[in-house]
């Protein structure tokens, strides 16, 4: 999976890219950049948890207008992949802050011939999602029961959720916000990811990785990520994790299963 200028997404298996781009023109005025949060409480329905991003990783807030207007996006486009309800972004912390300063990089003077200075690449990131909200908590159901049902047909599902969504979504997508502001992005043609063999699975989470490569305005790029799905607090929960690079990727499978694998024993860990 590959971006415009980035912003790669996992939803459900739904790998989406997004990002956001200022032309040469007035931009609007943003809130001043607040604390990185790497902490985050969530509610789902009656239950709070608390979750914890990956070190160097970063929350985005939806009362930022820009971050707002990713989380939209995101959300928008993961109806009808069957990746359930996302309900928390984050994102490589530096790539982050450049989002939240574009605005005010624009009112300073926009880079005339320079695009790469007038837009934002996320190329780093996750979400967690509720998975079918309306059931609610499971009652009387283990981690080890939930696991043992959804590891048998993971992969199968998560190429499943990606095809859906690419019937839906599939190929470039821009929205303009105000200000002359955009929102670009990208869906790879399923033909374009490499998923694992079989689900991964340790005590807390059954996971599948894969790999994406694509061609977007002359450059390609190579993504790795992983989602997973766990159980906090008995409530089913999935996560997803990607990893962006020019030409070649700048991660292996193999670490980003590990990453996930600590991710999610964490979140299960904080929320026990």
């Amino acid at each position: 999976m590959t971006q415009s200028y980035l912003r790669k997404f996992l939803a459900g298996a739904c790998l989406l890219a997004t990002a956001f781009a200022l032309t040469p023109a007035a931009a609007k005025t943003q809130d001043p950049i607040y604390e990185m949060r790497r902490t985050l409480f969530i509610p789902f329905g009656q239950r709070m948890t608390v979750f914890e991003a990956p070190l160097g990783m970063c929350f985005l807030d939806e009362s930022q207008y820009l971050e707002g207007q990713v989380i939209n996006q995101i959300r928008s486009q993961n109806k009808g992949s069957g990746g359930g309800v996302i309900m928390a972004v984050f994102a490589d912390c530096l790539e982050l802050a450049k989002l939240q300063q574009l605005p005010q990089l624009m009112a300073d003077g926009p880079s005339l011939g320079d695009d790469e200075n007038n837009k934002a690449m996320l190329l780093h990131e996750g979400t967690i999602s509720w998975l079918e909200p309306k059931a609610g908590p499971l009652k009387g159901v283990s981690m080890t029961e939930y696991l043992d049902k959804r590891e048998p047909a993971f992969r199968d599902d998560m190429r499943a959720s990606l095809e859906r969504s690419f019937k839906k979504f599939g190929g470039k997508q821009v929205t303009k916000l105000d200000d002359n502001m955009t929102a670009s992005s990208f869906l790879g043609s399923p033909d374009t990811y490499s998923f694992d063999d079989k689900a991964h699975r340790t005590e807390s989470v059954v996971s599948i990785t894969y790999s994406s490569h694509n061609e977007l305005e002359y450059v390609k790029y190579a993504t790795t990520g992983v989602v997973a799905t766990s159980l906090i607090r008995n409530i089913p929960v999935q996560f997803t994790i990607s990893s962006t690079a020019k030409k070649k990727a700048d991660k292996s499978q193999r670490q980003m299963s590990d990453l996930m694998d600590r991710f999610v024993a964490q979140q299960v860990a904080l929320n026990d």
